[in-house]
């Protein structure tokens, strides 16, 4: 429900991972934005490309209309976000701002161009602050929508 009205429908699997909006995604789970420009492949296609982020772009459903230069906001869950020390083809490069150690896991934020975003690690040989990583995100859990909208609209 927002503000009265049903925002979706649906089994808690679907809307959990399938979140029609925003606000639906926001409401359900510890969420993260990265603001990213749409651009034009090519082949015609639309990425969004975090800027700041060597090599961070994520493909865009055809679903919405995108325009090249338009903004655009990527969601994801920081329960998706996986982080790896060093560097690795296909990753995104980061740094950890912080490292807060929580018995049996350890919780990071990650400076990720001009973003922040949250991952979780294992307690067992913990990353320290400062040390650069390579973020891994399956493109099936991130979402795109244009930059735009409110969370309420989206």
């Amino acid at each position: 429900m927002n503000a009265g009205r049903i925002a979706q429908d649906g089994t808690p699997k679907q809307i959990y991972e399938e979140p029609r909006s925003r606000f639906v995604m926001d409401f359900l789970g510890q969420v993260d934005h990265v603001a990213a420009r749409v651009s034009r492949t090519p082949d015609g296609a639309y990425v969004a490309v975090i800027e700041g982020v060597e090599g961070a772009q994520v493909p865009l459903r055809p679903d919405e209309t995108w325009q090249d230069g338009d903004g655009a906001v990527l969601a994801f869950r920081s329960v998706d976000v996986r982080v790896h020390p060093g560097s690795a083809d296909g990753f995104w490069p980061g740094v950890i701002v912080s490292a807060v150690y929580l018995g049996e896991r350890v919780q990071y934020v990650i400076k990720l161009g001009t973003a922040q975003v949250r991952a979780a690690g294992p307690a067992i040989a913990p990353l320290s602050k400062g040390t650069l990583v390579q973020v891994q995100i399956p493109m099936g859990a991130i979402r795109a929508w244009p930059a735009g909208r409110s969370s309420a609209d989206a």
